[in-house]
């Protein structure tokens, strides 16, 4: 039996984390669990002072910053991302905290479907994309001009569709819609889209079951692959349709230059999902493109350690930050360039230990790239640098 959720404890303290007051209502309860979503309290019970509990912040505060956007995020800006301007939300730091809080709650109440893997915990574009691997046909579809397209009453009717009371799913919308849509670069934008496309996402995986089809949806992005080719058709009308019902339009464009893809073998093409090669159906594997950007990366930072100098260190440490990340990135594929990228970038950072050794500069007890945390460890070592040179010219 599957133990019924207990009611919210509304003598939690202000500042509780969410976590523990969900501990504290699942405590409550003596009957087994069977069912993760059982240790979540229902929606229709979460009043806006429980949101207020997850946020770290009092009810007031909280709905005082629903209804001043500006304290949330700085203005809107234009930014070339992936050689497309998009308009972007930078949040504010105390946004940033506040959203970021609101993104975890959102997550455990209104968990994600199955077939979800953006804005969803241990999911990514990499999992997703390890699905279709060796699939014979992959269909995919880009939602056009997705947050922009998404309104405050759209957010609104989701989460009244998803159980929510009227005053807390109107809460709920006022942060996670600011200046007429969903904004790009919000730490809950996932969310927002998540709960916005639910039974999208569950209509779109009964009908995979049904037809032998492997779903997955990233964000935006929704990727159907099939074994037989005779599907095409029906799988296209399907994503059209769905995608129409929800009151968006996908990507014309997209779909008709890498809409349908067929793997190798049927007419000579691979197939490829975020950037992510899928045609052996032992793995994903990291693109061509990105897998030379991150030998190149790795190797600038490798050759600028070995021309170390004082003021070389900082553009070295951010260097290494880059190559760290596509280290982590190729990492996640089942073939990649992360053998090559973790190689070079250890061989970097033995030249330049070895470089300030010799000079005698001894590192802190972080390692001389720390920038995290308001630290900065390459402009203190850089200072000892200066100040070694000049007492060296100075004495000759």
């Amino acid at each position: 039996m599957i133990a019924q959720p207990t009611a919210i404890a509304m003598h939690s303290p202000l500042r509780q984390p969410f976590d523990a007051w969900q501990m504290q209502n699942n405590d409550s309860n003596n009957s087994s669990l069977s069912d993760s979503r059982a240790t979540v309290a229902p929606v229709c019970r979460i009043q806006p002072a429980d949101v207020a509990i997850a946020c770290r912040k009092t009810i007031e505060e909280l709905e005082a910053l629903a209804k001043a956007p500006d304290r949330l995020f700085k203005p809107r800006v234009r930014r070339l991302v992936k050689g497309k301007w998009r308009e972007i939300d930078p949040p504010t730091r105390l946004g940033k905290a506040t959203l970021v809080h609101l993104h975890r709650f959102l997550q455990q109440v209104c968990p994600p479907g199955k077939i979800v893997h953006g804005g969803a915990l241990k999911r990514s574009c990499f999992t997703s994309a390890s699905l279709h691997c060796g699939r014979s046909l992959v269909v995919t579809r880009d939602i056009f001009r997705c947050y922009p397209s998404i309104t405050q009453s759209m957010i609104f009717g989701a989460l009244i569709a998803r159980g929510f009371r009227s005053d807390t799913a109107a809460l709920l919308a006022d942060l996670l819609v600011i200046r007429g849509c969903v904004p790009q670069g919000s730490p809950a934008s996932g969310s927002a889209l998540n709960i916005l496309l639910f039974e999208f996402d569950k209509q779109l995986r009964e009908t995979c079951e049904t037809n032998s089809w492997r779903a997955s949806r990233t964000y935006d992005d929704i990727v159907v692959s099939s074994m037989n080719l005779a599907d095409r058709p029906a799988i296209e009308r399907f994503l059209n349709d769905s995608i129409a019902r929800v009151g968006l339009e996908f990507s014309h464009r997209k779909a008709k230059r890498r809409g349908v893809q067929v793997l190798r073998g049927h007419d000579g093409k691979r197939t490829e999902i975020h950037s992510l090669v899928t045609s052996r159906a032992g793995g994903v594997k990291i693109g061509a493109k990105h897998h030379q950007e991150a030998i190149a990366i790795a190797t600038r930072y490798q050759n600028c350690c070995k021309a170390l100098s004082a003021s070389s260190l900082l553009a070295a440490a951010k260097l290494r930050q880059q190559a760290v990340g596509w280290k982590h990135y190729s990492g996640q594929a089942r073939f990649g360039p992360y053998r090559n990228v973790k190689q070079l970038i250890e061989s970097g950072d033995r030249i330049a230990s070895r470089r300030l050794n010799a000079l005698g500069i001894a590192e802190g007890p972080r390692p001389w790239f720390a920038l995290d945390g308001g630290h900065n460890e390459p402009r203190r070592l850089m200072s000892a640098w200066n100040r070694k040179n000049k007492t060296q010219s100075m004495s000759a």
